[in-house]
């Protein structure tokens, strides 16, 4: 509509200043000129600083999955310097495909947790604020333009945050020392049984197999972050 409205005052502007179609015509001419300017204005200003429009906030947090079986990890990869990260998630263990930030119009922060993993995202986009703005001006196809995406990842303690590049280098560490590792784990868990044990020898079977279970965990863990402290980015 703005655009027609501008035209219309391009096409009065000719009429009264080349045509002199009616009495006081300069004086038409001058008030179809500042309609054309204004209309100008107004166009300028819903492009650059969205005239017109209002911004609508989203929320919605999802609970975070890894993306490996094998461990808690989130992925990320960095971009230009590595000062900038496009972060590669689950949100749920059927996913195929990850999902990743967007790299335009975004911000993450990323803080721990002893609290499951979850993602926050806040999308802000740009809409109409009353029927007229959007009848003015909804030709230029601006409603609903994003402003701003922002992701809070709040990632438990006990999870990895790696870099692809680390992931593939863990992996390979990992292969090169699954025997190693095995055995590394049930001499940790099976001194560790013993201990439990010696201090309590009426321990259940369930007591034990849970007890098993936690050190197996811990064992695992221990490994993990020094395989983790020796890879590079």
């Amino acid at each position: 509509m703005i655009i027609l409205i501008l035209i219309l005052f391009a096409i009065f502007l000719f009429v009264f200043n080349v045509l002199p179609v009616v009495k006081n015509n300069h004086f038409w001419a001058v008030l179809c000129l500042i309609g054309f300017i204004a209309s100008g204005f107004f166009i300028v200003l819903n492009d650059v600083n969205h005239f017109g429009m209002s911004i609508e906030k989203k929320t919605k947090t999802y609970t975070l999955t890894s993306s490996s079986k094998k461990m808690n990890v989130l992925l990320y990869q960095g971009l230009g310097n590595g000062s900038e990260k496009i972060y590669i998630y689950k949100t749920n263990a059927s996913q195929k495909k990850p999902l990743t930030t967007k790299t335009t119009k975004y911000s993450t922060k990323l803080t721990k947790t002893n609290k499951n993993s979850t993602l926050k995202v806040t999308t802000e986009r740009y809409i109409y604020k009353n029927s007229l703005n959007k009848l003015l001006f909804g030709i230029f196809g601006n409603n609903n333009d994003l402003k701003h995406r922002y992701y809070h990842f709040r990632i438990n303690k006990n999870w990895y945050i790696l870099s692809t590049s680390q992931a593939k280098q863990l992996a390979k560490l990992i292969s090169a020392n699954k025997t190693t590792m095995q055995q590394e784990i049930s001499t940790s868990v099976k001194s560790y049984l013993a201990r439990e044990l010696a201090k309590n020898p009426t321990l259940s079977q369930s007591q034990q197999k849970l007890l098993m279970q936690q050190a197996e965990i811990k064992a695992t863990k221990n490994i993990l972050d020094r395989y983790v402290a020796e890879i590079k980015e």
